[in-house]
């Protein structure tokens, strides 16, 4: 019995003094009793996303998908919509007054830079298919000199069906953008810079500007009518002077009836112009004609004699 009870007695010491070891040598490591940590939370899980059906690149060329492509500078399609011009009787005067009229050019004019360029596009008139034709031109308006033009034809687009004219001037804005985009930001024209299409005679500073054609005529022998050859332009300041600003030869297939001064944009930025210089050409298989025009550039209060 008393063996039994001294080992009884000798184990529980042995226990003792080995946890009292323990713990002392934890202290005396860490120099006190290490705190305890709190239990770590588990990191949320990502929720999985979808990828979508179909990447940018894959939209097919209907959907006109660019969010993508679209570079930081952004112009509303629908800005260049609202700005287009559409000439009227007002405007045309002598032009288009057959009984069938005229299928007109459209103009969307875009904006000046501070140095005198004037950028704008031109929907082409559409004589025998529906075949959306645009066409960007920045043109510098003391030179007359075109610095860049890009063309954009809808039925050089893949999957192009002219019964699902798909290709308005909106979509085609959006698909066309990064090009539009890189053209318009090498010139530095500045967007709402345009304003509207200004009457004529145009009045201002107390001064009155009119444009009146200077034309030499011949017989086309291709449809033995008599077409404008030479074309000048005359800027006229009432009780100043007056200065040419255009010398134009029409080629054998413009087929260029009549001419007309249409109106003018005028720049925010200094005294200058762009002219809208209309002329009626006849249609290729006759009537109905079509209207085109080209843009002109006039610097006010200079040059006058």
């Amino acid at each position: 019995m008393r063996r039994t009870i001294f080992l009884f007695f000798s184990l529980l010491c042995a226990t003792y003094a080995c946890t009292g070891d323990a713990k002392v040598n934890r202290s005396d490591a860490a120099g006190s009793a290490l705190p305890s940590t709190a239990p770590t939370e588990a990191a949320p899980v990502a929720e999985a996303t979808t990828p979508p059906a179909t990447a940018p690149d894959e939209v097919p060329v209907e959907a006109y998908a660019t969010t993508a492509r679209r570079p930081v500078l952004d112009w509303s399609p629908y800005t260049v919509e609202e700005a287009k011009v559409e000439f009227g009787s007002a405007q045309l005067g002598r032009l288009c007054t057959n009984k069938f009229g005229c299928v007109q050019s459209t103009l969307y004019p875009l904006g000046w830079s501070e140095d005198g360029k004037f950028a704008y596009l031109i929907k082409k008139a559409n004589e025998a298919v529906e075949d959306l034709h645009l066409i960007l031109t920045i043109q510098d308006m003391e030179s007359d000199e075109v610095l860049a033009s890009e063309t954009f034809k809808a039925s050089d687009l893949p999957n192009f069906r002219e019964e699902k004219d798909l290709y308005t001037v909106v979509k085609s804005w959006e698909y066309f953008w990064p090009t539009f985009a890189e053209q318009l930001t090498a010139h530095d024209i500045r967007e709402g810079t345009a304003g509207k299409l200004l009457p004529l005679p145009y009045r201002t500073n107390g001064e009155i500007y009119d444009f009146q054609a200077n034309n030499q005529e011949k017989t086309n022998d291709l449809f033995a009518v008599d077409v404008v050859d030479r074309h000048e332009l005359i800027a006229i300041c009432t009780d100043v002077g007056q200065k040419r600003i255009l010398n134009h030869q029409f080629g054998k297939y413009d087929l260029a009836l009549r001419t007309q001064a249409l109106g003018l944009f005028r720049s925010p930025f200094e005294a200058r112009v762009a002219v809208v210089d209309g002329w009626e050409k006849r249609g290729y298989e006759g009537p109905p004609n079509v209207l085109a025009f080209q843009l002109v550039g006039c610097k006010l209060g200079e040059g006058f004699e």
